[in-house]
């Protein structure tokens, strides 16, 4: 089992009103016999000051 953040600072041009990207993961990895898995959820938010 995991589970994470990650946040950074975004600037594409003057006129873009986001500020930061905020990302939050979690997830499920393991093996079932000659098989590996992982499902995960990644969820990406944009926001302003």
């Amino acid at each position: 089992f995991y589970i994470g953040t990650w946040a950074s600072n975004v600037s594409y041009d003057s006129d873009d009103v986001y500020s930061y990207e905020h990302d939050i993961y979690f997830g499920y990895a393991g093996e079932a016999g000659d098989i590996s898995y992982d499902i995960g959820y990644l969820y990406y938010n944009y926001d302003s000051n």
